[in-house]
């Protein structure tokens, strides 16, 4: 079995804890992608005033490169408008985190919990932001 190297700029995202689980009280719109079967499992909660994101929180059951993706993505929506948060994609998070190309789709799953999320809270009407 080969390790995998996550490079320098994803390395530290894996070791990010703080936003890891989410609270269990009332207020958090909740999204989640991928099956633990497939590998890859993201839970993606979101707390919002107003319009603007002010928590967000994540569960994962994946690899390291999952883990980093969700814990980037946790603490850089945080503080933005959920248009922005819809726009931000798994290739561009895979990019910045300069994942190896064979784990793009775990930003991929990322992306879509990110996404179910925001469809709870009712911010997504189809493919645009409503």
């Amino acid at each position: 079995m080969r390790s995998l190297k996550l490079g320098l700029t994803a390395a530290p995202w894996y070791h990010e804890r703080s936003r890891a689980g989410i609270p269990p009280e009332a207020g958090w719109q909740i999204g989640q992608a991928g099956s633990v079967r497939e590998g890859t499992w993201v839970r993606f909660g979101l707390r919002l005033t107003g319009r603007r994101i002010v928590d967000a929180r994540y569960e994962v059951f994946g690899c390291p490169a999952a883990i980093a993706a969700a814990a980037w993505t946790a603490q850089r929506v945080v503080g933005a408008a959920p248009a922005a948060v819809a726009s931000l994609h798994g290739r561009t998070i895979a990019e910045l985190l300069a994942l190896p190309v064979e784990k793009t789709g775990v930003a991929l799953v990322v992306e879509d919990a990110v996404r179910a999320a925001l469809a709870a809270a009712g911010l997504l009407v189809g493919q645009g932001i409503e």
